[in-house]
């Protein structure tokens, strides 16, 4: 709008059956400036934080193509979203290159609601000539809008001063030609309070087109943005926030120190944001216990009371059994995530506590069948083993197909094994922005196995996985210690970063660690 040549119209959009009043699309002006207020969200159509959604393109050339990948990911360094770019059908973005059709995209979560065979954002002016500084104003606030993002002027806190007679003149002529009422509703209209999040007015964020003093009383214009401003980068940052060191571990030493044992321990852990839909799915692993070794080792990590908006976690101790101290830690996987399945096995689905066996396993099948035979990982959730022999216990999956897998849980020697239960993750093994696998030492053979105080190593994702630090969970899938002194093992996840990581299973005081071993996802 700052230049009456060529106005570049952006509009957002809402899906054909949202009867909201409030605008569903609205002007993105030329090469200068726009609205007047700061990052705005439309509150219905956040996205779950940590999503990660698919875009395919459905046109465009190799270059154009790889101009809006560039610019799209601008957003994953300030908002906890990920951009999977792909060619198969379930893509949640798709994006046309529809010429003269201007640019646009629908808002947020709204994308879920458009038919998988129409487009949900176009670009209608990029070519293989276009600069940088048209892809980057562009691309940055179309995706803008996918994560849910209005525009500035429609913003409640935007208060310009329009020169209406102006406004109408121009856009009720060629080439816009629209009626009184569209530009009402792509100009004037506002989001009303209670509809958006929002800061004050912000003149530099990218969601904020050119305005022209032409189309305003007095001197009054904002600026033309081609990049995110610093309140762009805070706002969206607090939208869909990264997630903390403390997002989802339990340990009992913050509820008590290990020398006031107690046998039940819990702990309420709120989601921020809170889920949309339905509660998350969770899968739980241990991380660390301190037991002693005067009783049957007696324990279970569980998750119950889960909502939409918070989970308590648990870990247990029954009977006789004495517990210092233990530790878990957890995934969830909401609606959105439907790469990911989840599920638990005990032993007690075979056969009772009292008439144990040292091999166990059931055959699991998916909810969902996968096009593939996808990822498993396995994590140790409880255990109740004799305290008369040494403690070992792995688990496992096996046998792995695109419809289902054998999950184990198995002992070894003359370990005595009651009961063991796990918790087990499946995603695609095409998946792009997802990483797992195992390391163990406990499955060896015993004679001459020397004792150490630390199993450990460094995992190495495959060259190029994640273009920043990854979230690492990590928990125990086995263990081998003597039975003589007390069970005490954490495992620990440390050095993070985009190519890799460091995992430990330590011990200390005189207990003995034969093996050990973990699984981990990293996403």
């Amino acid at each position: 709008m700052a230049s009456k040549s060529d106005p570049k119209i952006c509009v957002e959009l809402l899906p054909i059956n949202d009867q909201t009043t409030l605008p569903p699309g609205n002007l993105v002006a030329p090469s200068q400036g726009s609205g007047p207020l700061e990052l705005a969200l439309d509150v219905r159509y956040f996205w779950r934080n940590g999503t990660t959604l698919r875009v395919r393109f459905l046109g465009g050339s190799q270059f154009v193509q790889s101009k809006v990948k560039q610019y799209a990911k601008t957003w994953e360094s300030y908002a906890n979203i990920k951009f999977q770019f792909v060619n198969t059908d379930d893509a949640v973005i798709r994006v046309n290159f529809q010429q003269g059709a201007g640019s646009w995209s629908y808002i947020g979560s709204s994308n879920l609601q458009i038919p998988r065979d129409q487009p949900t954002m176009n670009f209608g002016w990029f070519n293989d000539a276009t600069r940088d500084e048209e892809f980057s104003r562009t691309v940055i606030h179309e995706f803008g809008h996918a994560l849910g993002c209005i525009h500035e002027h429609m913003s409640p806190a935007a208060n310009i001063p329009w020169d209406k007679a102006a406004v109408y003149k121009y856009f009720m002529g060629p080439p816009n030609n629209w009626t009184k009422e569209q530009i009402d509703r792509n100009l004037f209209d506002k989001y009303a309070p209670s509809a958006a999040r929002y800061t004050r007015f912000d003149p530099w964020s990218i969601m904020c087109y050119a305005i022209s003093d032409d189309f305003t009383i007095g001197t009054w214009s904002t600026p033309s943005n081609t990049v995110l401003s610093r309140t762009d980068k805070s706002f969206i940052r607090q939208m869909y926030p990264p997630r903390t060191h403390s997002e989802g571990v339990f340990r009992t030493m913050d509820l008590h120190p290990w020398n006031d044992p107690k046998p039940q321990n819990s702990k309420q852990f709120s989601f921020d944001p809170p889920y949309e839909n339905d509660p998350p799915r969770i899968a739980i692993g241990l991380t660390e216990l301190d037991v002693s070794k005067d009783a049957n080792i007696r324990v279970n990590a569980y998750a119950d009371r889960v909502t939409k908006e918070d989970l308590v976690v648990h870990t247990d101790a029954w009977a006789d059994t004495t517990l210092y101290s233990a530790g878990a830690t957890w995934m969830e996987a909401g609606d959105i995530d439907s790469d990911f399945q989840t599920g638990e096995f005990n032993t007690l689905e075979l056969h009772p506590w009292n008439e144990p066996t040292p091999q166990n396993s059931k055959r699991v099948n998916f909810a969902r069948s996968f096009p593939e035979p996808p990822c498993v990982i396995v994590w140790l959730k409880g255990v109740d083993m004799d305290k008369n022999h040494n403690w070992r216990v792995t688990a496992h999956a096996s046998d792995i197909s695109a419809e289902g897998f054998a999950i184990h849980i198995d002992t070894w020697a003359d370990t005595t094994l009651y009961s063991g239960a796990a918790s087990w993750i499946a995603y695609p093994a095409s998946k792009k922005d997802a990483c797992s696998g195992f390391a163990d030492t406990s499955m060896q053979k015993e004679t001459g196995l020397e004792a150490q105080a630390e199993k450990g190593g460094r995992v190495v994702f495959p060259e190029g996985m994640f273009e920043k630090e990854p979230t690492v969970r990590l928990a125990i899938k086995s263990f081998d210690f003597d039975h003589e002194h007390n069970l005490r093992f954490r495992a620990d996840v440390k050095d993070v970063s985009k190519e890799g990581f460091q995992w430990t299973v330590s011990s200390w005081a005189d207990s003995v660690c034969y093996g050990a071993g973990i699984s981990y996802l990293a996403f």
